[in-house]
């Protein structure tokens, strides 16, 4: 057990410090004028394929609450929601990551002088530390209350069923 710990957080520090490196190697790199719309683009891509996923997500929990409202036996009940339970678990995980995928080619896209000027507002908007931004709030926020929702509406069948 002990080796095996030594050897993760060798590997943890060996990836943290690779990924300084790259870090500092897109810092360093200026970009040109296409390689920023590309970067846009890319942004604008990424972005609206989260939402439209989103919306999958959202859709699926909307139809499974009126499959566990439906006259089914208990155990239907609480099958359907600890799927959607680990679903909602799942997205969250992959949102997040997608949010911070979206947010390195930001940052790249505002490391350039060609930066375009709705690109530096909207940063200067985020400083706030009261501001969610409204993709991160669809693609987080909502699934994470749903996902409570989930939970208690599960815990609650069970303590009613026993």
């Amino acid at each position: 057990m002990i080796c095996g710990r030594v050897g993760v957080t060798t590997e943890k520090r060996e990836n943290r410090k690779v990924e300084r490196e790259l870090n500092m190697e897109f810092e360093q790199k200026k970009y040109t004028a296409e390689e920023v719309i590309a970067l846009r683009r890319r942004v604008e891509y990424e972005d609206q394929l989260l939402n439209s996923r989103t919306a999958i997500v959202l859709t699926l929990n909307g139809l499974m609450a009126v499959a566990a409202g439906l006259s089914l036996p208990e155990i239907a009940r609480i099958i359907t929601a600890v799927i959607i339970i680990f679903v909602d678990a799942l997205w969250i995980v992959c949102s997040l990551d997608a949010q911070h995928y979206i947010h390195d080619l930001t940052a790249r896209i505002n490391l350039s002088e060609h930066t375009p000027i709705d690109e530096t507002i909207r940063g200067e908007l985020k400083k706030h530390w009261f501001r969610i931004g409204t993709t991160f709030f669809t693609s987080v926020v909502i699934p994470a209350l749903l996902l409570v929702g989930w939970v208690l509406g599960l815990l609650m069948s069970i303590w009613c069923s026993s």
